[in-house]
C-alpha cells in the first residue's frame, strides 16, 4: 500500500466500483477539527468549515440544516461568553455529528422568549431540525460542549426533521446532560 492509498485509508477513504467500471472515493469515517475566530465572524466561518467538509464527505444533503445550527450554536458562544469556540465535525456513514465547545461552564437552558425577541430561539431550532442534541462538560473539566447529530436520507427529509413522535422518543425530556454520541469506532 503506498503512502497515499495509506492516508486515505487512514481518513476513512474506500475505494468503490463506479458504474462505468472505475473507482470512486467514499469517506465513511472522518473528523475535523478547528478553532474558530473569537467574536462576530465564528459563525460565518464555522459555516465554511461545515460546508468544505460536507462538500468532501460527500453529504450536501445535509448542508442547509447543518450550517443553520452550526451558526445558531457558535453564535450563543459569542453572544454569552467571552470564549473562542471549537467545532469538531465527525462523519460516520451517513451520521453527522457537529459539537461546538467553549470555555464557559454554563450548560444552554432553553428559555421562553416573547415572539418579538429577536433573539432566543436557537435551540428551538437546534431541536426541532436535529435527531438529536444536547450538552456535555468539557472532557478538561472548564467549558462544555453543546453538540447536534444530523442523518443523511434519514426519514422524511435528509435534512433531519422528522415528526414530533419519532423526535420525542428520541430525546430524554429535556435534560441536556447527555453524552454526545460515540461515532469514534472504537
Amino acid at each position: 500500500m503506498d503512502k497515499v492509498h495509506r492516508i486515505r485509508h487512514a481518513l476513512g477513504a474506500r475505494d468503490e466500483p463506479e458504474g462505468g467500471g472505475g473507482r470512486k472515493d467514499t469517506i465513511e469515517r472522518a473528523e475535523i477539527r478547528s478553532s474558530l475566530a473569537r467574536g462576530e465572524s465564528g459563525p460565518a466561518e464555522a459555516r465554511r468549515v461545515v460546508k468544505a467538509a460536507l462538500t468532501k464527505w460527500d453529504l450536501l444533503e445535509l448542508e442547509h440544516v447543518a450550517c443553520l445550527l452550526v451558526s445558531e450554536l457558535v453564535a450563543n458562544v459569542v453572544l454569552h461568553t467571552e470564549s473562542r469556540s471549537e467545532l469538531t465535525l465527525r462523519r460516520d456513514g451517513a451520521r453527522l455529528y457537529v459539537g461546538v465547545g467553549d470555555d464557559d461552564s454554563r450548560l444552554p437552558s432553553r428559555r421562553k422568549r416573547l415572539r418579538t425577541a429577536a433573539t432566543g430561539r436557537g435551540l428551538a431550532l437546534v431541536d426541532e431540525l436535529s435527531m438529536a442534541w444536547g450538552a456535555t462538560p468539557a472532557d478538561e473539566g472548564a467549558g462544555k460542549v453543546v453538540w447536534f447529530e444530523l442523518h443523511a436520507g434519514a426519514n422524511e427529509a435528509a435534512s433531519g426533521v422528522r415528526d414530533g413522535r419519532a423526535r420525542s422518543q428520541a430525546r430524554t425530556g429535556g435534560d441536556l446532560r447527555r453524552p454526545a454520541p460515540d461515532l469514534s469506532g472504537r
